[in-house]
């Protein structure tokens, strides 16, 4: 294990568990916070599925074992995104996990600023029930039909213009 001296701080975004969800097929039963984590509880979101816009990986305190883990859960079930440094030796020592050599570089600022902005309009999309990806028209002249419905490319040609 590295020193405190040597660990340089990494970007992420930081963000909360939220204080209930819906549960169950129907959403009729209440929980508060998830199997994993406490309500309210601080999680760092490392990475996103960002194709299919509904899950994201996590680094943060179990509930029972108050351990660092790095799990998946859904993008509705935290609130309060921001993008901050992270100096826990025990959270940069899960990303190091999960990016391994080279690929540590991919989590930098742009990207979790990328992320901070764009997973609030998931959980909207998500909270309607409804995606807008499916009914994007405007492609910046790619023709929608060579790309036979693929749900990569609608995500990507949505990001492209969010993003601007």
């Amino acid at each position: 294990m590295t020193t405190e001296k040597e660990i340089e701080p990494m970007w992420t975004v930081v963000a909360n568990i939220v204080e209930e969800r819906l549960y169950g097929p129907s959403g009729n039963e209440i929980r508060k916070g998830t199997k994993q984590f406490r309500p309210r509880a601080k999680v760092y979101i490392i990475d996103w599925y960002a194709g299919v816009c509904e899950d994201i990986i996590v680094v943060g305190q179990a509930r029972k074992s108050r351990r660092f883990i790095k799990i998946v859960i859904r993008a509705t079930w935290v609130e309060d995104l921001r993008v901050k440094l992270c100096y826990n030796p025990q959270v940069i020592e899960k990303i190091k996990e999960h990016y391994p050599g080279v690929h540590i570089g991919q989590l930098n600022q742009e990207l979790a600023q990328t992320m901070c902005k764009m997973m609030p309009v998931w959980q909207q999309e998500m909270n309607k029930g409804k995606s807008k990806l499916n009914n994007h028209s405007d492609t910046n002249g790619i023709d929608e039909s060579k790309t036979n419905g693929n749900i990569f490319h609608k995500i990507w040609f949505w990001l492209k213009r969010k993003i601007r």
